[in-house]
This record gives structure tokens, sequence and C-alpha cells, in this order.
């Protein structure tokens, strides 16, 4: 399906950087609006301003072409008829969201929309508010408009593939806003599936991502059992796993990024200003940010004073591959860290995290895994990239000083005898045996 008319994207962070891409690939003109001027130059050059496997090479070829524009603001220009809005909806440290960005994004919108444009939501909202904060600003110019709420819900490292096999939910104010909706998703996707209502595409897009932080919240519950009595949560999984299809329990880890850390409390703020509190939801949250404290206390009862701490994969998640270290939980551990041991040295490794990134945690970057094991009394594992799961801890580890403990939140590798390995869910395990 072919398209006359441009489409308008404003907030051209990694959701909106990769719906564009994945438009302009398709063949549909493609403006991205962006504050950030750095990130205007970059993506006009055609340069990634985040690592995603394949994502370079498209974006060149869609900026090349002209295809894809960026802009510190919304062009003057009636080739637009669609606006998008993907910019970021962050939670405060009182876990109520910031809309700033949003409101800034609409009242921008408002000195542009023309009568019949549309608006597409794709930023994640708390339920209620594509009617109540953006239809209700939109009505104020009295013009005719199309307003929908149509989720992402692509993984990160996997977007440009994702954006065109998951299915697009679609959550219009109306048929005509529901109907061109999917007529611009059908460009990309096969399959768009229409909601009653806004509120249910909303609520759609926080209980995906709800649910997994529940899924994962109750396997490091299950990780803090086996570390309270003895027990291995790999051997707990790995056997009640095999051959029997009832049973889906995550492998147990950190769970952080700029999705699973807020989205819960987005769900949260919302159902509870409808009257009614989330308790199940909200718990999976509360075991996933006390994790890492109670990790700390257990590696203290061991290790009680080491000099050098290592780090190792500092982004929110290490598969699918990324360096984006935005809501990554190893910002929890370094304060944690530095709170217990202030007067260590503090290493860190990550082979795709930006320097601008790391430079924002109070650690020394160093390039390369042996210099993070070289005298070192504690060496963490944050995340499983796949740079960690090849290592030859057995070696690395003789780099390391006396009694050096190696901790593993992700368990990517099997207990070494003459090492000091351990990890979340097995440190007691290994330790007694």
């Amino acid at each position: 399906m072919s398209r006359e008319k441009a489409i308008c994207i404003i907030g051209m962070g990694y959701v909106g950087a990769t719906l564009a891409v994945g438009f302009a690939s398709k063949g549909v003109r493609v403006y991205g609006v962006e504050k950030q001027q750095l990130i205007v130059q970059k993506l006009n050059s055609g340069e990634a301003t985040f690592y995603e496997e394949g994502f370079d090479k498209i974006l060149s070829d869609v900026t090349a072409k002209k295809l894809l524009t960026c802009h510190n603001e919304i062009p003057k220009t009636d080739e637009i008829d669609t606006y998008i809005i993907t910019v970021g909806t962050p939670v405060c440290e009182n876990n109520k969201v910031n809309e700033s960005y949003l409101l800034s994004a609409v009242d921008e919108l408002k000195n542009n929309l023309k009568p019949g444009d549309a608006v597409i939501l794709r930023s994640t909202l708390k339920l209620g508010a594509t009617e109540k904060i953006v239809k209700t600003e939109l009505d104020k110019l009295n013009i005719p408009y199309k307003l929908s709420f149509c989720p992402e819900r692509t993984v990160e490292g996997k977007s440009i593939e994702e954006l065109t096999t998951i299915p697009q939910i679609i959550g219009g104010v109306d048929e005509k806003s529901n109907q061109h909706s999917k007529e611009l998703f059908s460009i990309m996707v096969d399959k768009c599936i229409i909601v009653s209502s806004p509120k249910e595409a909303e609520l759609c897009k926080l209980i995906c991502n709800t649910q997994r932080d529940l899924y994962f919240g109750f396997a490091n519950e299950v990780a803090s059992i086996c570390d309270n009595i003895g027990a291995s949560v790999s051997n707990v999984i790995n056997a009640i796993s095999e051959n029997y299809s009832r049973v889906n329990i995550a492998r147990p880890g950190l769970v952080g990024g700029p999705c699973l850390t807020k989205d819960t409390h987005i769900l949260v703020q919302g159902s509870k200003e409808m009257g009614y509190t989330p308790e199940i939801s909200l718990q999976g949250r509360i075991t996933n940010e006390k994790l890492i404290n109670e990790c700390i206390n257990q590696i203290e009862r061991i290790m009680p004073s080491p000099k050098k701490i290592s780090v190792l994969g500092l982004a929110f998640k290490g598969s699918p591959p990324t360096g984006d270290m935005r809501g990554s939980t190893v910002y929890d551990l370094m304060n944690l860290l530095k709170q217990k041991w202030k007067n260590a040295e503090y290493f860190g490794y990550d082979s795709l995290a930006t320097d601008e990134d790391v430079a924002t945690l109070p650690l020394t970057r160093v390039n390369d895994i042996e210099t993070a094991f070289a005298s070192a009394d504690l060496v963490i594992f944050h995340n499983n990239h796949p740079d960690l799961q090849k290592l030859d801890i057995k070696e690395l580890s003789g780099k390391m000083n006396f009694g050096g403990i190696v901790y593993d939140f992700c368990n990517m590798y099997n207990t070494i005898d003459s090492v000091n390995y351990c990890g979340l869910g097995n440190m007691n395990y290994l330790k007694e045996r």
C-alpha cells in the first residue's frame, strides 16, 4: 500500500526512530521532530543514536533517499496529515507519571493541526489519558480531527523485525479514527486489532509490560526462597520444567529498562484513580525493586570488605544486545555498592554502551574483560550480553585476588569447584557445597 501524504513523528528516541525508519523503509515520507539537536544531526546524517543490529543500514538508506528527515520543530507543510506522538513518559521519584513531555508535544501540535488531520498516540499513557488529556486539549481547536491510541509493543533489539510481524492494537475515539490508523499501519503490518476504546488500548500496553514484570518478579521470589533455604534455583527450575508444559517460569535476574521499571507504576496510578488498586501487579514490581539490596547483603556476608569491584554489562539488558542504559538497574546497583563499600575502586565493562552513558556512573570504564577481572575482589555480572556468556570463568577468576567472588545475577555458568562463583538463587547452595 502506498501513501501520498506524509506522517510526522514527534519524539525521535528509540520508539520514534525505529517507527520512522520502519515506515520510511516502506516508502512513506516521514518527518521526525526532536528537541535534542545532536539526535537531529545524527539521524539526518544516517547515524543511529543507539545500537540495533541492521538498523544503521536501513536508516542510512531512507535518509539518503530523503524519505526521512528530522527537525527541531514540526515543519509547516500541508504534506503532513498524520501526527504520531512517541515522547517519553517517565515516572518521578514518587512513582507518578511525568506527563510534561506529552503536554509539550500536544501544545506544539495544536499550532499545526489542520481540519481532518489524525493524531496517533504511541507513548505509554496512564489509563484514560488519551481522552482526558489529549482529546480535551485538541477539542479546544474546534476543528474535526481523528485520534487514536496505538501502543508500541516491540522488544528493544528487534524492533524493525517486530514492527512488521506483531499485530498493531488500535483504539480510536471513533470509527474514522480507527479506520485511518488501520490503513496507516497496514502499510507495515499484516494484522491490526481494533479494540472498543482508547482506554482499552492503553490497558493493553500496560498489561503487556506489567505481566512481564510480574513474570520475572515471581522468578526472583523463587530465587530468594532458594537462597534462604540453601537450594539451587537453577536445579529447581530445570527439574520442574523438563517435559512439563504446564510450568513456565522465567530465569531470575534484574528487571530494568525504560518500560518494565515504570509501566506497572503507571498502570497502578491510573487504576487507583479509577477506584481499583492492582495489588498483585504492584507486588511484582516491589519484589524486583528490592532484589539488588538483598543480593548485596548476601555478598557482604562472604566478602565483607572488597577493594576492587568490577561490574560487567551495564545496559538494562543483555539479550537481544543493546547499549541502552535508560532505566538500567546498574544505577541502583552502583548506588547501593557505593553506600556499602564507599572506599572501594569501581570498574565497568560494556561493549555497546556509549562513553557518555557510562560516564554517568561512579566507575572507571575498562575496554576488556581481562582488566575487569585483574586483581578484583568482586566481579558482578549485571546482564547476560552475549560477550559475557562465552568466557573461561575459571581462567579469568585466576586473575582475581585470593578469595575473590564472581556474582552472576543471570546464572550464566555452572558451578566451578575451584572458583568462588555464585549467583542469584544459587548463592547459599554453591557456598555450602
